[in-house]
């Protein structure tokens, strides 16, 4: 239960496509493919959890938030490059590319005046993303201190009913 303000009406994804080079990960990005993601919520008109239990799960969320900071700042000590499992995963982040299409998310809300509903929503055509080198061309990074995106956005809109 994530305690959401809003409910999932209906959802469908049509793809969630994931390529891994595991033999390439220090040399080929992974690729993450998301095509036809549609998505209605709606108002949360009937919250289940009292206040008090709601206050309860956000104060131990937020101690075990402080125990994961605390935790991280005692592996410090480490070797200046870091470990090798850190820095593959710094370089599967620093080159991860992104394509995305087809994406729908609408909010209905039928409480607030049932007289008179309404509905907004975010369409998108696609957005891709893709690490470059200098002169912004697509490329594989490498220990560089700045990494640059190249990032693409078709066909996005907005509407109100």
């Amino acid at each position: 239960d994530l305690d959401l303000p809003v409910t999932l009406k209906t959802g469908h994804l049509e793809e969630l496509r994931l390529d891994i080079p595991w033999k390439n990960l220090r040399s080929q990005p992974v690729i993450v493919h998301i095509q036809g993601l549609s998505i209605v919520v709606s108002p949360n008109s009937d919250p289940s959890i009292p206040a008090a239990e709601r206050e309860r799960r956000m104060l131990l969320a937020k101690r075990a938030q402080v125990a994961e900071m605390d935790a991280a700042g005692l592996g410090e000590e480490e070797d200046k490059n870091g470990s090798f499992s850190s820095r593959l995963i710094t370089k599967i982040v620093d080159n991860i590319q992104l394509n995305i299409s087809n994406i729908h998310i609408r909010y209905e809300d039928g409480f607030v005046d049932e007289a008179h509903p309404f509905a907004l929503g975010i369409m998108l055509a696609s957005f891709t993303a893709v690490s470059t080198d200098g002169n912004w061309k697509a490329a594989f990074v490498e220990d560089q201190k700045r990494i640059c995106k190249k990032c693409n956005l078709k066909g996005l809109s907005l509407y109100l009913n």
